[in-house]
């Protein structure tokens, strides 16, 4: 068991995580709906042009002398994207942090679940009690879209706790290789979602701090 998973520390209850789920629900019904135009393929159609494909409705201007008579259509497509969210679940994010989490992951996802050619991976880390990984950094991703239904954001998630330290930079090395198998071709987009300094069992201080900034710098690059 983890603490991410049975709350041990969470200072929240199930009841308000509940509620925050379903209001991200909603809340992302309404963005999936405004977003819909990103699935729209374009195209934008020229005439009159000296080169090009002959538009049959131009034809007839030959005879008055119009040499131009050709057209050109340019088609416009989405180019596949990624969504990573990844969330602080330590003990000082229980609360009214944990479900404004919830609420906001909850949304993000259902919105990416409306929308072709998008897809949007959540994971929560923190630390792992008990079992042969107990007193681990913890990184457990929680939902994908390319493998799991959106109803698994309206079940797993209300079950998801806050609780035990904050070991970012050492999860943000295993999120990134994560990341670079899994969005080859895409565009990918790095959410944290975090209220706290890195922290950990003998990680925390200047060195946690560097190291995390280490893996933030290669993120971006």
């Amino acid at each position: 068991n983890s603490d991410i998973v049975s709350g041990q520390y969470s200072n929240g209850s199930w009841r308000s995580y509940s509620t925050a789920v379903e209001e991200g629900w909603a809340l992302g019904g309404i963005l999936g709906r405004k977003l819909k135009t990103r699935d729209e393929e374009r195209q934008l159609k020229t005439t009159r042009l000296p080169s090009g494909r002959i538009d049959r409705r131009l034809i007839s201007e030959l005879g008055f002398g119009n040499d131009k008579v050709f057209a050109q259509t340019l088609i416009k497509t989405v180019k596949p994207s990624m969504i990573h969210i990844s969330l602080d679940a330590s003990g000082s994010m229980g609360g009214d942090k944990w479900e404004a989490a919830l609420k906001t992951a909850t949304a993000l996802a259902r919105a990416c679940s409306m929308i072709e050619n998008l897809r949007c991976v959540i994971d929560v880390r923190g630390q792992a009690n008990g079992g042969r990984g107990a007193n681990r950094a913890l990184v457990w991703v929680v939902y994908d879209s390319k493998k799991d239904s959106s109803v698994v954001l309206r079940t797993k998630f209300k079950g998801l706790m806050a609780g035990g330290a904050t070991p970012e930079g050492l999860c943000f090395d295993a999120i990134m290789k994560e990341i670079v198998s899994e969005s080859k071709g895409s565009d990918t987009y790095f959410i944290n979602i975090s209220d706290g300094e890195p922290t950990w069992s003998g990680y925390y201080g200047d060195t946690a701090e560097r190291h995390t900034r280490r893996q933030v710098d290669n993120m971006r690059a």
